[in-house]
């Protein structure tokens, strides 16, 4: 296997070919507060390679000189930990240990490069995943619940609700299909992820925020509504799985 693979960081040329093989190598409830549902992922990435200042790293293991698996990890330089996004293989080439490969070359990277820590999200019911990443060490640090909401459609509240940013979210959405709300809601200020036509909430999903959520998704024609964060007191809460945080001490 040695002389069959090579890793190397991402190259313009290969962005499409990344984003299609996470696209349709994980199941579809794994991806969808993942940006890689976004139309125009590849335009970012495209950007972030350019970037010199980019947070982002991005591995491709090449197999037989074609793209078997990828990593995508964001740089968190003030607390020394690089957050692994993504470790993705393609279905042609799973069961192969490549996965293995091109994380044991991308943790390597970030230990020489004098990083602490290598946190991660994976969901509760991925349990092979789970195992995979106890396997190396890595412990559970924390965990979050995942929902989707249905609207209440009896609550139309509109009053008291602001949007900050809205020229700079149409315009970004439009392009990468993905953006953020900077919203004040009963003069509390919060911000939603949109990833196509869907809302993410995470963190803080109060009274207030349920009782506008109809009104506002209304008027911006959203279609799904998702909340990641503590345990959700609303009935509109349908549970889907619990995202597990995990970490792995990498400190030389």
């Amino acid at each position: 296997m040695s002389e069959e693979f090579e890793i190397k960081e991402l190259e313009a040329k290969d962005v499409t070919t990344v984003v299609d093989l996470v696209r349709t190598s994980f199941e579809s409830n794994y991806i969808i507060p993942s940006i890689y549902r976004g139309k125009g992922i590849s335009k970012f990435i495209l950007s972030e390679i350019e970037n010199k200042f980019s947070p982002y790293k991005y591995f491709v293991l090449y197999y037989n000189n074609n793209i078997a698996a990828y990593t995508e990890y964001k740089i968190f330089k003030k607390q020394s930990m690089a957050f692994l996004n993504i470790v993705s293989v393609s279905n042609k080439y799973k069961n192969q240990r490549l996965g293995s490969k091109i994380f044991e070359y991308s943790r390597d990277y970030f230990k020489t490069e004098g990083f602490q820590s290598i946190e991660l999200d994976v969901y509760a019911s991925n349990y092979i995943a789970i195992n995979w990443y106890k396997k190396y060490g890595f412990d559970k640090w924390s965990s979050k619940a995942f929902y989707e909401v249905e609207l209440n459609r009896d609550s139309q509240n509109k009053n008291d609700v602001y949007i900050k940013n809205f020229p700079q979210y149409k315009e970004i959405k439009n392009t990468l299909g993905f953006y953020f709300l900077d919203i004040s809601i009963d003069n509390k200020d919060t911000m939603f992820g949109v990833i196509e036509d869907d809302l993410i909430i995470r963190g803080v999903f109060d009274q207030s925020i349920n009782l506008h959520l109809s009104y506002i998704c209304k008027t911006l024609k959203m279609n799904n509504i998702y909340y990641i964060g503590n345990e959700c007191q609303f009935p509109e809460c349908k549970f889907i799985d619990q995202i597990e945080r995990m970490k792995l001490n990498i400190k030389l």
